[in-house]
């Protein structure tokens, strides 16, 4: 059965076009494992062995250092990420699609749609529908990038389709779903304590990830039937040290 024909009543469809998708996000710096050192250091008798020994003896040289930046561990080299990993409210979602044809002939018509699904609302991030790619070869593809500030948490869906006219000049339609979680960077707990004329609010705001935030400012908004006076430190007080 070639690609593109249809199957058997109640099967899937078999699709020319798939979609692969890698989220755009900064690399890492590779870790040279294990560490280097010099020799000497750890045997001040060492001596370096002539070139016969150390033909012998595979890796033999593979930790000794040969200049003191070696010691760090950290070389010139990047890494990209190998997972998805974690993403959090407030951050802006990159990711990079490609859309290629895994077939052996030209498909044409192509239309292609990238949307951000919530519990919400649907966002579309990017539609050729307009202007759709008049034709993809057998082995090609077609990449653009997408971004989008989370404003929502929970369970997100980028939602990648295409529309496009087959060999036989069928015309078929093809969805495909990525899902993630968008989490919350902070966790906020209160205490209250009431008072006779007043009620008292501590509020402590912990960082749920993984690296160090800066918070540029932090308000409370009282509801409209209170109001509310923030209990801040006098930096000009002569008592405070």
């Amino acid at each position: 059965m070639r690609p593109g024909s249809s199957t058997e009543a109640g099967a899937q469809p078999i699709h020319s076009l798939a979609f692969r998708v890698m989220r755009l996000c900064r690399p890492s710096i590779q870790i040279e494992n294990p560490l280097k050192f010099f020799p000497e250091d750890l045997d001040p008798a060492h001596q370096e062995g002539d070139a016969d020994d150390l033909a012998d003896v595979p890796f033999k040289n593979r930790t000794n250092m040969t200049d003191t930046t070696e010691a760090f561990g950290i070389g010139g080299m990047m890494v990209l990420p190998q997972s998805f990993g974690t993403i959090y409210l407030g951050e802006s979602f990159c990711s990079y699609i490609s859309v290629g044809n895994y077939s052996d002939h030209a498909v044409s018509s192509v239309g292609i749609k990238a949307e951000l699904q919530t519990e919400r609302k649907r966002v579309v991030l990017f539609d050729n529908s307009a202007s759709p790619l008049p034709v993809l070869p057998a082995n090609g593809r077609h990449d653009f990038t997408v971004e989008h500030e989370l404003k929502e948490i929970g369970a997100h869906t980028l939602v990648c389709s295409t529309v496009y006219t087959d060999a036989d000049q069928e015309r078929k339609y093809l969805p495909q779903y990525f899902k993630f979680t968008v989490a919350n960077p902070l966790a906020v707990r209160t205490k209250v304590r009431h008072l006779e004329h007043c009620t008292l609010l501590e509020s402590c705001i912990e960082n749920m990830t993984r690296g160090p935030l800066f918070l540029s400012s932090v308000r409370f908004e009282p509801a409209p039937a209170y109001t509310a006076t923030p209990l801040e430190v006098d930096k000009d007080d002569p008592q405070i040290p």
